[in-house]
């Protein structure tokens, strides 16, 4: 898994300014075509397993649609468990970064247990434990949630692979974040911090999590601080400034500065529509709903709340209903409407029924354990 990532990130293309020679994004461009080319070759005249793994490396460098048909014909045509393992955790990774969750969900809850008892392919299955747990988490499943992380901790730890544990510690801490575990969560993002000082990804996420843990308690101001050093990490990646802008417009709503708030909900909503991110626009909706609610623009609040409700049972994500029909219930004992109040209070008790239960109180004292 390690070596994906590394093979991964260098498809990563970053675009620098236009000058008379080719800029660095055209030079890697063409290497990546040339080694496209090159593998290619390659694998027309191989066979079996051999022609399979190379399919696997062809896929790492394509388009999604283009790489999904690939690992379909590594997973049919393989039968070593190795390379069935990388390709069935790169599909999962693939679809979930196109926000395919419910594919991705399907594919890995399917392979997870035919490689649980399989030694050679562990180094994939810690990582589709950890795929998993994050899907599970979006959906606001967190029992299920901890107990995938709990899995991914023990392979982790057993390989002593210490930058997947600082990723973890990371995915984790923000799960206890959304308990409401924030003490535990701001141990675990500043851990990782200090684990992984040069990992640009664990840094971001580590600062943006403590800003979001300290602001929750009661740490405002130095929240602040955090999520400026949130903000310059972001490098200009619209995927990590949509969730910096929502951090931001979170404390800044929490300060009373409801007008600012707005601002950075507004904007990071642009970012979540322009990158399909479906879980963060139907946040920056719930909480641009509560920044009216809080200058008790009732109407305004209640209209972008339905459209929140609407964003976030397309994408499935329970956390955010759960908040959704929360502030519902505030709404409509705010302007005194019985029949509103009903519908919230109905909704949301079912929900939270759901999400928060028995087990999350099981896996949360197991995971707390082995921490």
């Amino acid at each position: 898994m390690t070596r994906w990532l590394i093979i991964f990130s260098l498809s990563q293309i970053f675009f620098c300014a236009h000058s008379q020679v080719a800029s660095k994004s055209e030079v890697q461009s063409i290497q990546i075509q040339r080694k496209l080319d090159s593998l290619r070759a390659v694998a027309r005249e191989a066979h079996g397993n051999r022609k399979a793994h190379l399919l696997n490396e062809i896929a790492l460098l394509l388009p999604t649609e283009e790489a999904l048909v690939l690992y379909d014909r590594v997973i049919n045509e393989s039968t070593d468990s190795v390379i069935l393992a990388r390709a069935i955790y790169n599909k999962a990774g693939r679809l979930s970064n196109s926000m395919r969750k419910h594919e991705a969900e399907e594919v890995l809850a399917s392979a997870i247990p035919a490689f649980e008892h399989c030694r050679e392919a562990e180094e994939y299955l810690d990582g589709m434990y950890s795929a998993y747990a994050r899907i599970k988490i979006f959906k606001g499943e967190y029992s299920s949630a901890f107990e995938n992380f709990y899995k991914s901790v023990n392979l982790v730890r057993k390989r002593r692979d210490s930058v997947m544990l600082g990723h973890l510690m990371i995915d984790i801490g923000m799960l206890h974040y959304k308990v409401r575990n924030n003490t535990k969560a701001l141990e675990l993002s500043q851990a990782a911090m200090k684990l992984l000082t040069e990992d640009a990804s664990v840094q971001f996420n580590g600062y943006l999590n403590s800003g979001l843990c300290l602001a929750e308690l009661g740490f405002l101001e130095l929240a602040l601080q955090y999520c400026d050093s949130a903000f310059s990490r972001t490098n200009g990646r619209d995927k990590y400034l949509l969730h910096a802008e929502f951090a931001r417009g979170f404390i800044l709503l929490k300060l009373g500065r409801t007008s600012e708030a707005r601002r950075f909900f507004s904007s990071s909503l642009n970012l979540c529509r322009r990158e399909n991110d479906g879980r963060m626009e139907a946040d920056n909706l719930l909480y641009l709903a509560k920044s009216w609610l809080a200058e008790s623009h009732v109407d305004s609040a209640l209209r972008i709340l339905r459209e929140a409700e609407l964003v976030a049972k397309e994408n499935d994500t329970k956390e955010i209903l759960i908040d959704i029909y929360r502030t519902g219930i505030s709404i409509s004992n705010q302007n005194s409407n019985q029949e509103e109040l009903a519908e919230f209070q109905k909704k949301y008790i079912a929900l939270k029924q759901y999400v928060y239960t028995i087990g999350l109180e099981r896996s949360l004292a197991s995971l707390e354990g082995d921490w």
